[in-house]
C-alpha cells in the first residue's frame, strides 16, 4: 500500500511538472500507459490542484486533494 502512496504521489508531481527542473537527479519517468496500468492495478491517482482547475478538467477517477487545504488530517481521509 505504501508503495502505492508513493507511485500516486510521483504521478500527481509529473502531471503537475514539478518534477521538470534539469536540477533534480530523480530520473523517474512514467508514461500515460504506464500510469494507466498502475491505476488499473490499484494505484491511486490524487489531483493537487485547485478545486476551480479540478472543476475545469481532470482525469476519471482522480481524487482531489487540494494542495491549499492539504494537511495530515485531510491526507488521512483519502486513505
Amino acid at each position: 500500500m505504501k508503495k502505492n502512496i508513493l507511485i500516486l504521489i510521483l504521478i500527481t508531481l509529473l502531471l503537475c511538472g514539478c518534477g521538470s527542473s534539469n536540477k533534480t537527479t530523480n530520473n523517474f519517468k512514467i508514461n500515460g500507459i504506464e500510469a494507466k496500468e498502475k491505476i488499473k492495478n490499484g494505484a491511486i491517482l490524487l489531483d493537487v490542484r485547485t478545486k476551480e482547475e479540478y472543476d475545469e478538467h481532470h482525469i476519471e477517477g482522480a481524487i482531489l486533494l487540494s494542495i491549499d487545504s492539504m494537511n495530515s488530517e485531510t491526507v488521512a481521509n483519502v486513505f
